[in-house]
């Protein structure tokens, strides 16, 4: 009896390091998703830019077209 009850506390504690992981992995995986989102908000974030210079630039090289005739 007495070994059946440590094996039920073996299982019990080895139950809950296993519910910890999973919350840990669980955390780690959020915490990625938030980093991951960041990135992708940055790099939208730099395209839209990119874009906005892109068409200023090409905007200014039709002016001075159109200013040179």
């Amino acid at each position: 009896k007495l070994i059946d009850q440590q094996v039920d506390s073996i299982d019990d504690s080895s139950h809950r390091e296993f519910l910890q992981q999973e919350i840990d992995a669980s955390r780690r995986r959020d915490m990625l998703q938030q980093e991951h989102l960041k990135c992708q908000q940055a790099i939208d974030g730099f395209a839209v830019e990119l874009s906005c210079n892109s068409t200023i630039q090409s905007a200014a090289t039709a002016g001075e077209i159109f200013t040179r005739r």
